[in-house]
């Protein structure tokens, strides 16, 4: 079976378990770190007001909200454009992410260097696992400077659609059971 790795908060460690990314998934770290979920009335309006004239300014509606940046309204946005657009696309929200390689998680893990609560860990999948990827370099490179609903829908649209031959950074979620193995 192959091996991923993944950069999780040691906190969150638990070896020698079948996990399920019913249960163990991003949106539920977005939830216990960011408290995802109570802004989502907000980014709903502000999605809906904003439909008629995409090309507003959204900063004045975000900066009201006590969140720390726009990327939770971003993964907001990425899941509405998957639901309505690209449904055959698994949910990034209710997956799990890891990387092919272990530098690529030394790597990220480098560059999130200030949480020193972060470990990198193995992956097992089962059997039952599906997985996707997309390309996280367009979230890195265009999602800080969305400033429009358009903008942030342009985003969406820019990584839901991106071919496996285009990728420049991969990103890989999946959904199923999976165990995750300490590396020393």
């Amino acid at each position: 079976m192959k091996e991923y790795f993944r950069v999780i908060n040691k906190n969150d460690l638990k070896c020698n378990c079948n996990i399920s990314t019913n249960d163990y998934n991003y949106h539920n770290s977005l939830n216990k770190y960011y408290k995802y979920d109570s802004y989502l009335k907000e980014f709903k309006r502000i999605y809906k007001d904003n439909l008629s004239n995409k090309n507003n300014s959204l900063y004045s509606s975000l900066s009201q909200l006590d969140i720390i940046n726009t990327a939770l309204f971003a993964e907001f946005i990425l899941e509405e454009i998957r639901k309505e657009y690209f449904n055959n696309r698994l949910s990034r929200l209710e997956s799990c992410f890891a990387f092919k390689e272990k530098n690529e998680a030394i790597d990220y893990l480098n560059n999130k260097g200030k949480n020193t609560n972060l470990i990198i860990i193995k992956v097992i999948p089962s059997d039952n696992c599906i997985f996707d990827e997309s390309d996280i370099f367009i979230l890195n490179n265009k999602g800080p400077i969305c400033d429009t609903l358009q903008d942030y829908i342009d985003l969406a649209n820019d990584y839901w659609s991106i071919s496996n031959q285009k990728i420049k950074e991969n990103e890989i979620f999946f959904q199923g059971t999976f165990r995750m193995k300490e590396i020393n």
